[in-house]
């Protein structure tokens, strides 16, 4: 994946019981994402986005993880963890594939991405975020006016 390419077209089915796709958030709100291959990981880093999802809502900002687990399996994860925000199901590793999260042995890898709200891919890194650096690298993308990161500009 390119920074500053199109986001990949993607549409998956939601731990909330909706389908988010691509359409659901371009030129309305910027996105960020996780992408999680493992359940481990999942499990402690997803718990601990709940803590910065009311302040990335106000900022205007959809936060998403991806797992590749099945709906039924992401809906349960969520719901154990309370998460206040969506996972999307990924068990095909459609969207990982979409998005170059995956290695030499077509095996899923954890990144980080932001997408700005035209649907283009501002940020995108190899390993999983925490949230304070999650915040900062949004912080440092709303600064730089080569992003269309905020809704109302």
């Amino acid at each position: 994946m390119t920074i500053r390419q199109s986001t990949p077209t993607f549409s998956a089915p939601a731990s909330t019981g909706q389908t988010l796709s691509t359409e659901s958030f371009r030129d309305k709100v910027p996105v960020a994402m996780l992408f999680l291959p493992d359940s481990a990981i999942s499990e402690a880093t997803l718990g601990q986005y709940n803590a910065i999802h009311a302040d990335l809502a106000k900022r205007r900002v959809q936060f998403l993880g991806v797992v590749t687990a099945t709906t039924s399996d992401a809906r349960n994860l969520a719901e154990a963890k309370r998460l206040t925000y969506p996972l999307l199901a990924d068990p095909a590793l459609t969207i990982f594939r979409e998005f170059g999260a995956i290695d030499g042995s077509d095996e899923p890898i954890a990144c980080s991405a932001i997408i700005d709200r035209t649907g283009t891919v501002a940020w995108m890194t190899e390993g999983v975020l925490s949230p304070a650096e999650m915040t900062a690298k949004l912080d440092d993308l709303e600064e730089s006016s080569r992003f269309e990161m905020a809704v109302n500009r």
